[in-house]
């Protein structure tokens, strides 16, 4: 019930639009373009018909195709039942490695209240905004069929970060008010007539895909187009703008306990975790950072799922319910200190536990120094010659520093270590600035 009326705010009154004027000078000069896409089970398509080609960024995908003439790489990186935690931790290697050109941000419906989310969408936002090839950075509000949605607590950071808003939220709650719409036109799908109560169908991803088509062209008239070398100090925080996840393959236990690798009971593309049942079993990890999380599940109370005690070194320990639930969860731990620490995860009782993944991020040491690049597989090392890069037996050390803006850069007689954006080659570049920075 809207009352006497809705009014959307304009929400992009302070919005930078430099790199949306890159991003759309690109595409009219007939270069092909990376778009990825992050967030929950909207953007990953579900109540579209069909998901995969009628989700709003394949939408968006053909807007970018047709109207420019171009090829358009698109990476769809939504997964149901998720929050921007879970964007942050797996960004690095599911979307920012392949170095998009435009992405956007969705995750208004699947957040808590909890400031936590506050924290982790901001981080999501800097993580994605900082990517080397600065990418153009969208925030996307959408809402359930009730009209839920929040907005009202994320379009700040976005506006801090003088990103563009998008707000399919605000649209069509307009469109609602005018008795132009009516909610079904908007969630109701071939198979549920009534809608699902939550997710948008085909018509409405093509109104996102066009809401988001709208906002490019008026970026590109748009005169704030200064170039932003770093974003203002967080709003709220930025304890996981560096998160990375680690999985069963990524890193080894230093004590397993009763533990065992693999087995999670969906697919979130982190591999497969770890999972016991036995009681006082522990599980530690050797860990570099300031802030640790754990990805766990919660299941319904019949799958018999435990509790389990989270602590970092000496530190108090927490306790968390993996029942009651039917979902993944977090805890995040933060203000380790800077340096190595030890994880632990306990079972306290003989029920079933599911660790999802852990992820790692905040201020950690580095080991500046000479290192030599191997491949494992067949003992040849990294050389560097005439400028040129080839593996040998011998190969080349590579000085190893800690850069500024908290990635890590390999360098040799003033030639960094990049990675061609095209072909994904190794090659060498002048300086820094035009050099790859490689996450830690």
């Amino acid at each position: 019930y809207y009352g006497d009326g809705y009014q959307a705010k304009n929400y992009n009154e302070k919005t930078n639009y430099y790199r949306v004027q890159k991003l759309l000078e690109k595409a009219e000069s007939g270069n092909d373009i990376t778009i990825g896409v992050i967030g929950g089970s909207m953007t990953a398509g579900a109540n579209a018909e069909p998901m995969e080609t009628n989700c709003y960024g394949a939408r968006l995908k053909a807007w970018f195709e047709s109207t420019f003439g171009i090829d358009v790489n698109f990476i769809n990186i939504g997964i149901g039942s998720t929050n921007s935690y879970f964007g942050c931790i797996r960004a690095e290697e599911k979307l920012l490695r392949f170095n998009p050109d435009l992405i956007i941000i969705e995750y208004a419906c699947n957040e808590q209240l909890e400031d936590i989310y506050l924290d982790s969408y901001e981080s999501l936002i800097r993580k994605c905004w900082k990517n080397p090839g600065e990418p153009a950075v969208i925030s996307l509000m959408l809402c359930t069929q009730a009209g839920i949605s929040k907005i009202e607590r994320q379009y700040p950071i976005a506006q801090h970060c003088q990103i563009p808003i998008v707000s399919y939220n605000d649209a069509i709650k307009d469109e609602i008010i005018k008795g132009e719409k009516t909610w079904l036109d908007y969630y109701q799908t071939s198979t549920l007539i009534g809608g699902d109560g939550i997710h948008p169908n085909t018509t409405a991803h093509q109104k996102i895909a066009d809401l988001i088509a709208t906002e490019l062209l008026e970026g590109k008239k748009a005169s704030n187009i200064d170039r932003m070398a770093s974003l203002p100090a967080p709003l709220y925080s930025n304890i996981l703008e560096d998160a990375f996840y680690l999985n069963e393959t990524d890193i080894t236990p230093v004590q397993t306990g009763v533990w065992s690798a693999g087995g999670s009971i969906w697919d979130f593309g982190t591999g497969k975790g770890w999972r016991s049942e036995i009681a006082n079993s522990e599980l530690q990890f050797k860990i570099n950072g300031d802030v640790a999380a754990v990805t766990y599940w919660k299941r319904p109370a019949n799958e018999n799922f435990g509790t389990a005690q989270i602590w970092v070194d000496d530190n108090p320990a927490v306790v968390i319910d993996g029942s009651n639930g039917e979902h993944i969860d977090q805890i995040i731990l933060t203000d380790l200190g800077v340096g190595e620490h030890i994880l632990h995860i306990k079972l306290l009782e003989n029920k079933k536990f599911e660790i999802v993944c852990i992820a790692v991020s905040g201020e950690r040491s580095y080991w500046n120094g000479r290192y030599y690049l191997e491949n494992v597989a067949n003992n040849l090392r990294l050389t560097i010659s005439d400028n040129d890069i080839t593996m040998n037996p011998n190969g080349t050390g590579f000085n190893v520093s800690h850069t500024d803006d908290g990635y890590i850069a390999f360098n040799e007689n003033n030639s960094y270590l990049s990675v061609n954006a095209a072909t994904g080659a190794l090659e060498l570049s002048s300086n820094l600035d035009t050099a790859s920075k490689f996450l830690y």
